[in-house]
């Protein structure tokens, strides 16, 4: 009825593919959400790059990204954030969307232990979240009529962000000394 290239078709396949994730059917899971990668990356260039938005496309690779790492194909994981950060900044997507991107890779650093990389990823996460604080006190963020839950919220983002790079930090610091010893 719709026809397979509809935004809602990618909608539901996106939600499917969540949904498939969560029940551990990974490979219908990543089935349908690059399905749905699909179908928004064709509509998106149809129309010549104004709908769907960029962030439908940023969530989609995201929740693929969040199956592989499911799947603990971390380096897949990796990859697939590395395409929605890209993403993100090619096309101008929202700053929120793209710091919890880089929040997302720099937890997947940590966890492979490659923390230089984990400090880029969430320095960045942190630069986003500062611009947009700056754009809403200047009154051009990218939500409009942000109620004063949605900047508590954006706050707390960007004091866990600073918590994890200081670990980070501290992670990088004691490799240092343990160089320094030997």
């Amino acid at each position: 009825l719709l026809g397979r290239y509809h935004g809602d078709v990618a909608n539901t396949l996106n939600n499917r593919g969540i949904a498939l994730g969560k029940l551990g059917k990974i490979h219908d899971a990543m089935d349908s959400l690059e399905q749905a990668l699909e179908i928004r990356w064709k509509l998106f260039h149809l129309s010549n790059h104004k709908s769907p938005p960029p962030e439908t496309i940023l969530s989609t690779l995201h929740n693929l990204a969040n199956v592989h790492q499911q799947a603990q194909d971390l380096e897949q994981a990796l990859q697939v954030y590395g395409q929605a950060r890209d993403v993100g900044l090619e096309y101008q997507a929202k700053l929120v969307p793209r710091a919890r991107t880089c929040v997302a890779m720099g937890h997947l650093y940590c966890q492979a232990q490659q923390w230089g990389d984990a400090r880029d990823a969430y320095l960045d996460a942190r630069d986003l979240y500062l611009q947009e604080r700056q754009a809403q006190r200047d009154g051009f963020g990218s939500g409009r009529n942000r109620s004063e839950q949605d900047l508590e919220a954006l706050e707390s983002a960007i004091l866990t962000t600073q918590q994890e790079l200081a670990d980070v930090e501290r992670e990088l610091e004691e490799l240092d000394r343990q160089r320094l010893l030997r």
